[in-house]
Parts: C-alpha cells; structure tokens; sequence
C-alpha cells in the first residue's frame, strides 16, 4: 500500500508543483506587462518594477492554486484510467477510495497551507505592493476617502462628508441629518465646514456650523456656532478610514473590529463587507472541495487525455465559481446571509460530488 500512496502521490505533486508553476509565471507576466505602460510614465526604477512583481506572486500563486489542484485531480485519475492501471489494483482487492485517498490527503494540506499563507503571507505582501506602487505613482493614501455616506441603522441619522483625512483624523464638509427614527420624520440638519476628532472626549468637535431644528409644527429655529461638540455623532474615525477599503487586505483582528462597527451603523454595506470577509476567510476550503469534486468524476475516455482532462476541469471550475457568483451576489444584496452566500456553493458541490461517486458504483 505504501508503494501504491508513493506512486498516486508522485504522480499528482509533479503534475500540480508543474501546473502552478507555469500558470503562476503567466499570470505574473500578464500583471508585468499591464502596469509597464505605468511604470514607464511614473519613470519607476527598474528594481522598483521587480520588487512589484516579486510582491505579486503569492497573490497569483493564490490564485491558481484551486485550478491547479482540479487539473492535476483529473489528470492523473484520467492517466490512471487510460492506462488500465485500475484493474491490477481492484484484482488486488484495493477498492478505489483507498486509491484517492493519497490525493484526498494531498488536498488537505493544500488548503490547510492555503489557509496560513493568506493570512500571513498573501495578504502582507499585496498591502505592501499597495504601499510600493502609492509611494512611486503618487496615488492617494488608501485611508483618506471622499464622498462618504453613513446611514445609522436605529435610524437617528444620515452623515454625508466630502472627504476624510486619516492623518489628522478630520472630516471635511460634513452634513448630518437627524432623524426620529428609521425613514422617519427629519427632526434636524447640521452642517459644519470641519469636524475633528478628540482623543481624549472621544467625540467629534464641529466648526463653523450651521444648525436648523424643526418642530412638530413645520417651524425651522436656525442658529450658527463657531465649535459645537456634536452629541449624536458617535462614530469612531477608524471606520472613515476603512470605509471603501477592500475588507480582503484587511488583517483578521482590524477586519472583525470593522465588521462588528458597520453591523450597527449600515447593515446593507456591512453585508457586502461580511460576504467579502467570510469568502476570503473560508476560501481555504475551496481546493479541498474541488478535489473531492474531481476525485468523483467519471473518467472512462482512452484518448486525448490531456485535452478531456482539460475541459474537465474547467466544466467543474465553470459549475463551481458560477454557482459561488450568484450565492455571493444574492449575501451581498442581504437576500441570504453571507455565510450563506458563502457555504452554499460549497455544500451543492459536495452533494453533487457524492452523487457522481455512487452513480459510478465507486463506493
């Protein structure tokens, strides 16, 4: 048995150590060659360009790695098939389970690998490629923000801002209608050229601000201030910060803090922020389960094994990113909660996998 989990095992690493190789090269050539328009017209020096691309390559190696793993599932069964090489090991009284499993372990450390190198790996390298091409291009800091619109989910108020500064934790242009409740009656609105933020009251401090109050009885009372401290305006500046950032190149703790923040500020944002979250949190899972999928495929062609493996695997990557686009799409306009969105792809791809299995008679 040992020799037969060595043999499975060679023969699906040199296919997938080949299969994300070359495609990670592709993909890293394709990145190059858009941007070098860029770096041409930014003038950015040539080690500059390599430290870029190099930075690039865990976020592609990240990319492929599921194709890969589907690619090299379905051509090596597909080899193993063509080969006539099942019937000395089923007259050997070796069922076909125990022949995946070798790759059904290979797949586990897959993603139990692809799970640590996002966190500590992927995600570090593509916030600093950020960092690289901002300090070369000139392109703005990506925690200023502009034109910025809070919806309070207990319905006290609306705050649009034109922009946020990050660096002196100051909004500017800001307008704050209040509310008597969730798409109630508006019951005020200010206006202030600036508002900054005090570490030591932990509130807003507005200047130049403008206030009208309105009555039960269509009465405006409008008067102006120099400074006001606002008493309705509780939100941290971190979230101005994050606001429009990608949740996916957001470190764990920072993510959670921001997701926890918007559940009670905008619960429409903070479901398409918890999909994006939940997606790259639980995207480890992804090789695991397409290799379940492929291990569970049919594969009874003699000729052109490369080719029918091929489109194999992309049929199976087709059926599964397609069915993960529509379940994410449907978490991000909060019709199904975004752990839904999230696991439902992969548990329809589950049970179609079991149901290939046993139609086979492979059991």
């Amino acid at each position: 048995m040992k020799i037969l989990d060595r043999y499975i095992m060679r023969s699906f690493l040199t296919v997938f150590l080949s299969a994300l190789g070359i495609c990670t090269l592709l993909l890293v050539a394709v990145d190059l060659f858009t941007n070098l328009d860029s770096y041409a017209k930014n003038e950015v020096p040539f080690f500059a360009i390599l430290r870029l691309t190099v930075l690039y390559i865990p976020d592609a190696v990240s990319l492929v790695i599921s194709p890969a793993v589907i690619f090299s599932a379905t051509l090596t069964l597909a080899l193993i098939h063509s080969s006539n090489e099942l019937i000395p090991i089923f007259c050997a009284g070796i069922p076909y389970i125990r022949v995946i499993i070798p790759m059904m372990a290979v797949g586990i450390c897959v993603s139990m690998t692809t799970l640590a190198a996002t966190e500590y790996i992927v995600i570090p390298s593509r916030v600093n490629r950020v960092e690289v091409q901002t300090e070369y291009t000139g392109s703005q800091t990506s925690k200023d923000n502009r034109n910025i619109t809070f919806v309070d989910a207990s319905g006290r108020f609306v705050l649009h801002a034109k922009r946020y500064d990050a660096t002196r934790q100051r909004i500017m242009n800001m307008v704050l209608i209040e509310r008597d409740g969730p798409g109630g009656r508006m019951t005020g609105r200010t206006s202030a050229g600036m508002a900054q933020w005090d570490e030591t009251e932990r509130r807003w401090i507005l200047s130049d601000v403008s206030i009208q109050n309105f009555t039960e009885g269509d009465t405006v009372l409008s008067f102006h201030e120099d400074t006001l401290m606002s008493d309705i305006l509780d939100i941290e500046p971190g979230l101005f910060s994050y606001l429009g950032t990608d949740i996916k190149n957001m470190d764990r703790k920072t993510a959670l803090w921001y997701l926890d923040n918007m559940k009670g500020l905008d619960p429409y944002q903070w479901a398409t922020a918890a999909t994006d979250y939940y997606e790259r949190a639980y995207s480890f899972l992804t090789p695991f389960i397409l290799m379940i999928i492929a291990c569970s495929m049919n594969y009874q062609y003699k000729k052109n094994v490369l080719l029918f493996s091929i489109l194999t695997s992309i049929g199976i990557a087709i059926v599964f990113y397609v069915t993960q686009l529509v379940t994410l799409l449907l978490a991000k306009q909060y019709v199904i909660s975004p752990l839904t969105g999230v696991f439902l792809p992969l548990g329809l791809m589950i049970a179609l996998s079991s149901a290939f299995f046993l139609r086979v008679n492979r059991v």
